[in-house]
């Protein structure tokens, strides 16, 4: 029969790995294993499995729950799993870390040579739960769990359930091949090393107090006669491989301890699994500021104390609050629709420091620095969806908002609980009472309401006022605009033909009507029918000059206009004439007349243009700087955002267009699903065409999650 090179190759590894690098390779009788004596395995039943893999699309990003985190040193890991066979707990600036196997002399971490693939049994956003088979006796049920922002838990209990005895060697790992742990010495149970993160350039500008530069780590197992050893480099790449694992069992065997180590491994642990037992090994890594060392024992001590069992029990009662998926759902897609839950509930964070209520991080895990720094009005989009499963936190979170807006109607651009971002008085974009209302018409807390409606007022008294500069009745971006315009940095119009404070823009418009509407349905429901006429007025007026002055009638679409020249020129004849995904917004608000409607998505339903196989990009496809890349943050010139998907599906239904409003759902839940089952984890943004291109964009982003919200509303 024949074989394919790639299925050759794995297989020839897999023998290489079971005849020539056992444990023998080390020769254990240079030093002697330590005899090993571990706790009784903690019994926790974890519930119908979800029958996930490695292949599904599948959040398997985990982080502190709310009652354990802290703003700074919170340490969360994405569980991945190698083409090897390796499964470790991976992280930004961290390293990975996990527990290798052998079992009766052969490696059992190949996934040829074990005898079904991982499942994930069950997750919630501080922990797993997953099985495997080691051999057809042997099966494993690995627990981890993020105990506290400082430490995490790894227990995985292998058992018997054969008529077979087995010798089963655990070696415990922790990598960082990026830059090398310093200053390793001994710790209760294992290893004590510090390690140095490179702070982002624009460090001193944020201001001091939002990112650490230097850790101090612990990792320790559960062996009464503990020990470490080191190597001073590891294999290429961002994961574990047998050559590592071979490498650190030798360098354990011959006691090397150097004083920088890209990996370590702990004491080798060994026992013999008899049929109908359950033998648990347990390590468990710490991190904290290295300005505060001492903390190190105490994080630890509390995840080696913690009932893993109790956690991962809570873990199951905040998923409970989650909606059950919608019938009709594939399978793939119900893991999307429940991950989108759980990314939300890791999101949320205590009300701390300058912040009275919960409030939410845009990212989280791996660590990004920028995602500490405090709330944004646009990303609090995905407070909607979150109202469906916890509407008390989202009301809580959007009090935040109420709470900072100034007596002038002012809301910053961002502020959090230790840095506030106001550069020329940013503000946030126009967005606060079209979430506020979204979220009432699902939690019904009045009293939010009246308050948001409070604050709602003097947020468009504010942009009424401030960003109107020649009183026409269209609005720019102000402050630093290209901030405050949402569309930052990588923008055709911005970088290429105009500023944003130069414009007046027609994303901003349509934001400006949807507020008014808002503001109406608010007033409306308190009873103030009078200002609720008043609000739709003002929404008329507006949208009327939207059409008389920003729709084009030789192209079909809708484009900003110069704030000075009142036309489509800012520079040169028709400069400001580009096709952006802004230019569909008025379906968002309802405001194009029905004769331009089919001449407006021609141009969103034309393959060439905009309707991709992954959504609709953020510029025509035709355009000379049209880029698809989903490299990295701010790229507006081509990826996909999925919030602006949710308000074009809003629109296309408003313009009695539901089967598109589904097509384009459909689009973008597979873009968002292709790279949650290649990472497992959520993007800022999107490829709109090739979602095997490298997605290098911010993970975990919270507005990722509204491609459920389009599930729901379909």
């Amino acid at each position: 029969m024949a074989i394919s090179l790639r299925r050759a190759t794995r297989v020839m590894g897999a023998l290489v790995l079971v005849l020539g690098c056992s444990w023998a390779c080390s020769s254990p009788s240079e030093r002697e294993l330590p005899a090993y004596a571990p706790r009784p395995p903690q019994a926790h039943d974890p519930g119908p499995s979800l029958g996930a893999t490695f292949d599904d699309p599948i959040l398997l990003t985990f982080a502190a729950a709310r009652p354990r985190t802290r703003y700074l040193g919170d340490q969360g890991f994405t569980l991945t799993r190698t083409s090897e066979g390796f499964v470790s707990a991976s992280s930004q600036h961290a390293g990975d870390f996990g527990i290798a196997f052998e079992v009766d002399g052969e490696w059992r971490a190949v996934d040829a040579r074990m005898a079904k693939p991982i499942e994930i049994v069950s997750t919630a956003s501080d922990s797993v739960v997953y099985r495997y088979s080691l051999l057809e006796d042997l099966t494993v049920e690995a627990r981890f769990v993020v105990v506290t922002s400082g430490a995490a838990a790894l227990d995985v209990q292998v058992r018997g359930v054969g008529n077979q005895a087995h010798t089963v060697t655990a070696l415990p790992f922790l990598r960082r091949c990026d830059a090398p742990f310093t200053e390793l010495g001994d710790l209760e149970g294992g290893l004590r090393a510090t390690r140095e993160v490179l702070p982002p350039p624009v460090l001193p500008v944020i201001g001091p107090g939002t990112y650490l530069t230097s850790m101090v780590d612990g990792f320790v197992s559960e062996s009464p006669t503990w020990s470490w050893a080191g190597i001073e480099t590891c294999s290429a790449g961002d994961t574990p491989s047998a050559q590592d694992m071979i490498a650190l069992r030798q360098a354990w065997s011959e006691d090397k301890k150097p004083s920088t180590a890209a990996a370590v491994a702990l004491a080798p642990m060994r026992a013999v699994v008899h049929p109908g037992e359950t033998v648990p090994f347990r390590v468990f890594r710490g991190a904290v500021d290295a300005a505060s060392p001492e903390r190190l024992g105490a994080e630890l001590g509390a995840a080696r104390d913690a009932s893993l069992p109790a956690l991962l029990d809570e873990g199951k009662k905040r998923n409970a609050k989650i909606p059950s998926p919608k019938p009709g759902l594939t399978r793939e897609e119900s893991f999307l629709w429940t991950s989108s839950f759980v990314l939300l509930d890791q999101l949320l964070m205590p009300a701390e420091g300058k912040l009275r209520h919960e409030y939410f991080l845009f990212s989280r895990e791996p660590t990004w620095w920028f995602a500490r720094l405090g709330l944004h009005i646009h990303e609090a989009l995905a407070m909607i969806l979150l109202a469906h499963a916890d509407p008390r936190a989202a009301t809580e979170v959007l009090r935040n908002f109420v709470d900072r807006t100034e007596a002038d109607g002012y809301l910053p651009y961002n502020f959090g609980p230790v840095v506030e971002q106001t550069t020329g008085r940013t503000a946030s974009s126009p967005l606060f009472s079209y979430i506020s209302w979204e979220v009432y018409a699902v939690a019904k807390d009045e009293a939010f309401l009246r308050d948001a409606y409070a604050a709602g007022k003097r947020i468009h008294g504010f942009w009424t006022r401030e960003r109107d500069t020649n009183k026409n009745g269209l609005f720019e971006w102000g402050g630093l605009a290209i901030s405050e315009s949402l569309r930052d940095l990588e923008n055709v119009i911005w970088t290429n033909v105009a500023a944003p404070n130069l414009v007046e823009a027609i994303d901003l418009q349509v934001e400006m009507i949807v507020e008014e509407q808002s503001l109406a349905k608010m007033a409306d429901a308190l009873g103030l029918a009078g200002e609720g006429a008043e609000w739709r007025a003002k929404a008329d007026a507006l949208a009327s000059a939207v059409n008389a002055k920003m729709w084009d009638e030789a192209t079909g679409f809708y484009y900003h206009v110069g704030r000075d020249s009142q036309s489509f020129t800012f520079k040169t004849e028709g400069d400001l004439k580009r096709k952006e995904i802004a230019g569909f917004l008025p379906l968002w608000a309802n405001i194009v007349p029905t004769d331009r409607r089919a001449r407006l998505l021609g141009h969103l339903t034309n393959p060439d243009t905009f309707y991709r196989p992954f959504g609709i990009p953020g510029l025509d496809r035709t355009d000379p700087y049209f880029s698809a890349g989903a490299t990295r943050c701010c790229r507006w010139n081509g990826p996909v955002w999925v919030p602006w998907m949710m308000l074009l599906h809003r629109g296309l239904r408003a313009a009695g267009r539901p089967e598109l409003a589904v097509e384009l759902s459909r689009r973008t839940r597979a873009g968002v699903m292709a790279q949650l089952a290649r990472y497992h984890q959520f993007r800022e943004l999107y490829d709109p065409d090739d979602q095997k291109a490298p997605n290098d964009s911010m993970p975990n982003y919270v507005w990722s999650s509204l491609a459920t919200l389009m599930m729901m509303e379909d």
